[in-house]
């Protein structure tokens, strides 16, 4: 017959198999600062890509546009819209304006109700003109070729 010792188990020698709250709430306010200074650092960056974002569908429609022209032989209509904050090209689908873009031109020809109009021509050309957008203290200029219908976009001085 085997016989077994009854021996009192303490917690000295099993060891501390749990954290304490105060180990528990130290570490929840690392973790909170740690998130808290990463949200600092990340804005500014969601902030450059909504704009740079912007900035490319912006271009982007422009040569859609430009390209339209050429490959259907009509003339195609690039809109700006400042009521609704919109633009588009003909028979594509609308893009908004982020508020904190202003959208101003200068020299742009065609004006359609309180929507301003670039035209592009199947022969390449288009209206010309420049669209200046600006988001805070920095400056855009989006310059449009009336010979050739190209469209560039360059950050210009404030």
């Amino acid at each position: 017959m085997v016989q077994m010792a009854s021996q009192a188990v303490t917690t000295s020698q099993v060891g501390n198999k749990g954290f304490t709250l105060f180990e528990v709430l130290i570490t929840f306010t690392l973790i909170a600062l740690v998130i808290g200074l990463a949200s600092f650092m990340i804005h500014p960056s969601l902030e450059k890509y909504k704009i740079k974002k912007f900035l490319d569908t912006f271009h982007h429609e422009l040569n859609i546009a430009h390209g339209l022209a050429l490959q259907s032989g009509k003339r195609i209509l690039f809109n700006i819209d400042p009521k609704s904050r919109s633009f588009w090209a003909d028979e594509r689908e609308k893009h908004n304006i982020p508020e904190e873009i202003e959208v101003r031109g200068k020299n742009l020809k065609v004006n359609v109700g309180e929507k301003t109009a670039i035209v592009f021509y199947p022969d390449g050309s288009c209206s010309g003109g420049t669209i200046f957008l600006r988001y805070g203290e920095k400056l855009w200029e989006c310059v449009l070729n009336p010979a050739t219908g190209v469209s560039t976009i360059h950050q210009a001085s404030s």
